[in-house]
C-alpha cells in the first residue's frame, strides 16, 4: 500500500497491482516506462 498526499492536500491510498501480483511503485514506473506509457522519470527535484 502506497499513501500519497497531492499539492492540494487530498491524500489517496494506492494498492499497485500488476496482474495478481503486488508490486511497489519503483516497478509499476518501470513498467509503464518500458511500455512507453510514462516518460523516464528523473530523481532530480521539481522547480517551486
Amino acid at each position: 500500500m502506497l499513501v500519497v498526499t497531492q499539492s492540494n492536500g487530498q491524500v489517496c491510498i494506492l494498492k499497485l497491482h500488476h496482474g495478481q501480483r503486488r508490486i511497489t511503485l519503483a516497478e509499476a514506473e518501470a513498467i509503464l516506462v518500458e511500455r512507453g506509457d510514462l516518460p523516464a522519470i528523473s530523481n532530480q527535484p521539481s522547480g517551486p
